[in-house]
């Protein structure tokens, strides 16, 4: 089940891109994550008593747990992933061209 994905895939977006560490960023990306994943819920499994976006908001403890913890691992996820510059993850910046004389 991939409800963390779109959260998570946001934050390695963010955090890809980002030259420098951001707690800010991480948890922007965070919140952002978890709106995100709420949507794709709604998106994809929305109640059948109503199936708009502000029922789902309201009624989103009524989902099973497991789709609440998926959606929570998500944004966190975003928030982990987009707080820290991620290219030093990948391939530590050189501090420059050295000479020597």
């Amino acid at each position: 089940y991939g409800m963390m994905i779109p959260g998570a895939l946001l934050g390695l977006g963010s955090g890809l891109l980002a030259r420098h560490p951001a707690k800010a960023r991480g948890i922007v990306c965070g919140l952002a994550g978890l709106a995100l994943g709420i949507y794709t819920e709604w998106k994809f499994a929305p109640f059948a008593a109503d199936d708009g976006l502000g029922f789902m908001v309201a009624h989103i403890a009524d989902k099973a747990p497991i789709k609440l913890m998926m959606i929570g691992l998500g944004a966190g996820f975003a928030f982990w992933l987009g707080k820290d510059g991620g290219l030093d993850r990948i391939a530590p910046r050189k501090e420059g061209p050295t000479r020597e004389v």
